[in-house]
């Protein structure tokens, strides 16, 4: 998924279709749509947006590469995983900002972009800390 510059639409990276990011609330909390996005990108223009995808030649036997694409300037980062799970894409997350450290995540890491792969679904574990602080916001594209 690739945000094109203007207004907020969004283009998949795979197809290049555009997509609308979907926002995924914590908890219990429903979805919230395109409206919801606009209105959280208009009070926080210069959030830090990162696309976050998986790459495998075999979806059920990988090995699976976690990719993080810094939408703001040209940072790609990728981490290696032999399974795809829930836990794997949280682990690399956490992994992520461990090495970016919490001021540097916080700043640049405002936003991840995903698809709905099974592999995303763990919205809470990716938004927030172990301690419980937000971390991020996750958006889904349909």
């Amino acid at each position: 998924m690739a945000y094109n510059g203007e207004g907020h639409k969004f283009f998949c990276i795979n197809c290049g279709k555009e997509s609308i990011p979907i926002f995924r609330k914590a908890g219990k909390e429903k979805e919230k749509f395109m409206e919801e996005y606009k209105e959280y990108m208009a009070d926080h223009p210069n959030a830090g947006i990162v696309q976050m995808d998986t790459v495998y030649n075999d979806v059920s036997n990988g090995p699976f590469v976690q990719t993080f694409k810094f939408v703001r300037f040209p940072f790609f980062f990728a981490l290696f995983h032999q399974t795809k799970t829930s836990a794997d894409m949280v682990a690399g997350v956490n992994t992520l900002e461990s090495i970016l450290g919490h001021d540097l995540f916080n700043e640049h890491v405002e936003v991840l972009l995903t698809d709905r792969g099974g592999e995303f679904s763990a919205a809470d574990n990716l938004e927030y800390r172990p301690d419980g602080t937000r971390r991020t916001r996750v958006f889904y594209c349909d």
